[in-house]
């Protein structure tokens, strides 16, 4: 795609020469490198923190303080807040995520939707004030006053905040396409199970050997009660081979 869009520019429109597509490469080179340094710096520092042990140690600072979920969410989307106004999302994500996410699975916070919450705090971040990254970005393309910019953005950043608040404490808006997809997926393994039962039966055998699909992120409680309803589990959440 790059070689064609050079290509177009060069002997369609004629915009760029020779010498103004190999800078453009070269500052393309120089971004890469910085990012790619970010990406080995967080390499490094997912394996100090595994080495020294360091998210065993906060989930059991947090489990002797007694921390609940909610506040540790709350906790988490101040923090954020405040990084996304210094750094990209790119390097947020690989710099804080081998520290969170052991200490997300110790609370039992679904991952998807934690996912989506350091997503949504990432993105407020970039023109949070006083220093979002797409404030100067603004100013630098608009030639507008910052105080101008800042006050245009208020009434956008509490609409968000309110949106961040029902995303962190009300899950289900967040999880509805991982539920849809659960479901599919739970329809697709009770299907192969009522068909795998009846070519079992039709050979002579003695029934298929029926579970749900381990793929499934529905809770496990209401796997069961799914798949009891629909013949595939014994009450004691066993397999059934009951057909």
């Amino acid at each position: 795609a790059a070689v064609y869009a050079a290509m177009v520019t060069r002997f369609v429109f004629r915009e760029l020469s020779f010498k103004d597509i190999l800078d453009c490469a070269a500052s393309t080179v120089f971004f890469t490198a910085q990012v790619l340094i970010i990406v080995a710096c967080a390499g490094v520092f997912s394996w100090l923190l595994t080495v020294n042990q360091v998210p065993a140690t906060l989930v059991a600072m947090l489990k002797g303080a007694d921390v609940a979920a909610w506040q540790f969410l709350l906790a988490v989307n101040v923090l954020l807040l405040a990084v996304g106004c210094f750094l990209d999302p790119l390097s947020s994500i690989l710099l804080l995520t081998p520290l969170l996410v052991p200490i997300v699975k110790a609370l039992g916070i679904d991952t998807v939707h934690f996912g989506i919450i350091v997503t949504v705090n990432l993105a407020i971040g970039l023109f949070h004030p006083p220093f979002g990254i797409n404030i100067f970005v603004a100013q630098t393309v608009l030639g507008v006053d910052v105080m101008k910019i800042y006050k245009g953005i208020v009434p956008f950043l509490f609409i968000y905040l309110i949106a961040l608040a029902i995303i962190t404490y009300v899950p289900a808006v967040s999880l509805v396409g991982a539920a849809a997809e659960s479901g599919r997926k739970l329809h697709q393994s009770s299907l192969a199970c009522r068909l795998g039962g009846r070519a079992s039966l039709a050979a002579g055998g003695g029934g298929a050997d029926c579970a749900p699909s381990a793929v499934v992120s529905t809770p496990l409680s209401k796997l069961r009660q799914m798949e009891r309803n629909r013949g595939c589990m014994g009450r004691d959440g066993t397999k059934s081979a009951r057909w």
